[in-house]
């Protein structure tokens, strides 16, 4: 099989076998083999009626700074909560996608409810503040230099805890990785047990940021239809799929799938300078310093990184860039922190699994992604 067909057909796969590098002195490497998990048509339903009455928009009263939250499996009567941040431009209340998605990953897990957080910026979610931007454009990150938290990560971390949704678990895809990191310095000291990141940026550097950016966007809406042509996952996104969430989200969307909730009033979008600002920011290596940080303040955290090997937020070199990543991050955590990644008597642990794939493969392959997102969970 050559690589490009392994790219967009991995999804199908009865179990999914990848290389896994984990952070230590030194690093260490092995082979994974994960099985398929299943969701079930109930869980999914139930999810999206819940996300049809809890979709809200709520404010930080010390700050005035909003966020757009909804939560699926309320009636699970776990303690802690799962939290979903958004991708760098997305939002429930602009992208059916997302409701759709948030859906199926809180089926994965019916006994545990599920938070959605819209990233900074998007729908109904107060943006960056300017000079945190200035910030983050300049040097990747998204805590400050001390690796305390942003104002605006402050805001959230009130919010949550005022609405009794105490995070002890986060499952991001794409930038919503950058701001799970910048969250745990802001919620309490080891409140935080594990999280799955998939293809979160900043893990490498890329000093061509225009031609990167460029790249990027082209080369992820060309490679769609490719999974479209390949996938055989029950799950994938379809026009049906969206159609039927439509019908039960009608409270938050028009016919067209278009956000149409009418308290939320215009809704934030930055345009092209807000996904400017976000490819400078991403395109920087920020990423062990605020995973180093994180550690600081949630130190028994397990953090699995999920990175497709075609994604372009890493490029050809991603064995190597990862290598260098888990190197600088053990090394901060351990100077900053006091954290020994990947020794004992620390429980803390860091681990990136590379396999096939790319950026948006989640949104046709949900089911390897929720198989990922459980092995990180089980640790």
């Amino acid at each position: 099989m050559t690589k490009s067909v392994e790219t967009y057909t991995f999804g199908n796969s009865p179990e999914f076998t990848f290389e896994a590098l984990e952070a230590g002195a030194p690093i260490k490497y092995d082979e994974r083999t994960v099985q398929r998990v299943g969701m079930n048509w109930d869980d999914y339903d139930s999810a999206l009626h819940d996300i049809s009455g809890s979709f809200r928009v709520v404010t930080d009263e010390q700050t005035g700074k909003t966020f757009e939250i909804a939560v699926a499996n309320a009636d699970a009567t776990s303690d802690t909560v799962d939290a979903e941040i958004s991708t760098f431009n997305s939002s429930i209340s602009n992208n059916i996608g997302n409701a759709i998605e948030f859906a199926l990953h809180a089926a994965s897990h019916p006994d545990r409810r599920r938070v959605y957080i819209a990233s900074p910026g998007n729908g109904g979610s107060s943006h960056l503040e300017a000079g945190e931007r200035k910030y983050t454009r300049q040097t990747g990150r998204f805590t400050d230099e001390h690796g305390l938290p942003m104002a605006t990560m402050s805001a959230l971390a009130r919010v949550l805890r005022r609405e009794d949704l105490m995070v002890s678990r986060f499952a991001t895809d794409s930038a919503g990785g950058a701001y799970a990191t910048a969250l745990m310095p802001a919620l309490e000291e080891g409140q935080v047990t594990h999280a799955y990141l998939k293809s979160r940026p900043g893990i490498m550097a890329h000093p061509l940021r225009l031609l990167w950016a460029a790249r990027f966007f082209v080369g992820e809406n060309l490679e769609g239809r490719h999974y479209v042509e390949h996938t055989q996952d029950p799950w994938t996104m379809t026009d049906e799929r969206k159609k039927f969430a439509r019908a039960v989200l009608a409270s938050i969307y028009n016919e067209d799938g278009k956000g149409a909730w009418s308290n939320l009033g215009a809704l934030k979008r930055g345009g092209a300078a807000k996904i400017w600002s976000d490819m400078e920011a991403f395109s920087r290596a920020g990423a062990a310093a605020d995973t180093a940080f994180a550690f600081k303040h949630q130190p028994e955290l397990k953090l699995t990184h999920h990175l497709p090997r075609g994604d372009r937020l890493y490029g050809r070199t991603i064995r190597d860039g990862v290598e260098n990543y888990l190197t600088q991050t053990a090394l901060l955590a351990a100077g900053i922190a006091g954290v020994s990644l990947g020794a004992a008597p620390s429980e803390a642990s860091l681990e990136a699994l590379i396999m096939p794939g790319t950026h948006h493969d989640h949104s046709q392959y949900p089911t390897l992604r929720q198989s990922i997102e459980t092995y990180a969970f089980s640790k």
